[in-house]
């Protein structure tokens, strides 16, 4: 029930940000082994975006893609515990796609999202590297993650300097992680560094622990 005589927030997003400790190795394990599989000519990159890898990314093998199965899975459920006044159904489990981004000078991602996921999310191996301008400061969106308010119509009621509607922005860091739900619209900003900026989304649902795994093909991973 609604309190009286007060304000309160309503209609929240949950959203789970983390930096994983001590990640250096798994992240320069996980370049390497992207990098390795990336397109190493300008022709087989999608023009001004980013090359995006296929979604078995889980499955490659290896020590660091072992232990970011760990963190996403515990960083899944952490997030769906936050949201349940009850412990989630036995009878489910939870199911999850990843591939990796690398973003060239210049690449972004545009507006979108993945409502037919529940979960998504991304995981900063390498974050690249500031603009060579000398100009840049902490204002700059170099490779910077957008998050949008997803209401409708969240900006009609505008009172001077207030911030509801206001976009998030996530500056990539190495070890970051974010988890949100799939219907969360967002965006990357064009990145203007020099050094490959390596990302890895991932997307996650719930299926029925005895069922078979429900078909994605005509989903988009992202």
């Amino acid at each position: 029930m609604m309190d009286e005589n007060r304000v309160f927030p309503a209609f929240a997003t949950p959203i789970l940000n983390i930096t994983w400790p001590d990640a250096e190795t798994v992240n320069t394990e996980l370049s390497q082994v992207v990098v390795q599989r990336a397109p190493t000519s300008a022709s087989d990159q999608t023009p001004a975006q980013a090359w995006r890898s296929t979604d078995d990314l889980l499955h490659w093998g290896g020590p660091a893609i072992n232990e970011l199965i760990g963190w996403i899975q515990y960083a899944v459920e952490q997030l769906g515990q936050a949201i349940t006044a009850h412990p989630p159904a036995v009878d489910h489990r939870l199911q999850f796609f990843a591939w990796a981004d690398v973003f060239a000078p210049g690449g972004y991602e545009p507006v979108h999202d993945t409502a037919a996921y529940t979960w998504s999310g991304v995981y900063f191996a390498d974050p690249g590297d500031a603009p060579a301008s000398s100009n840049i400061d902490d204002t700059d969106l170099s490779g910077v993650l957008q998050l949008q308010d997803p209401r409708l119509g969240v900006g009609g009621c505008a009172v001077p300097g207030d911030q509801i509607g206001q976009p998030i922005l996530i500056r990539p860091q190495a070890g970051r992680m974010l988890v949100f739900p799939g219907w969360l619209p967002r965006m990357t900003h064009p990145y203007r560094g020099t050094r490959p900026r390596i990302a890895i989304g991932f997307n996650a649902d719930y299926v029925p622990v005895d069922g078979a795994a429900e078909q994605r093909d005509n989903r988009r991973p992202d």
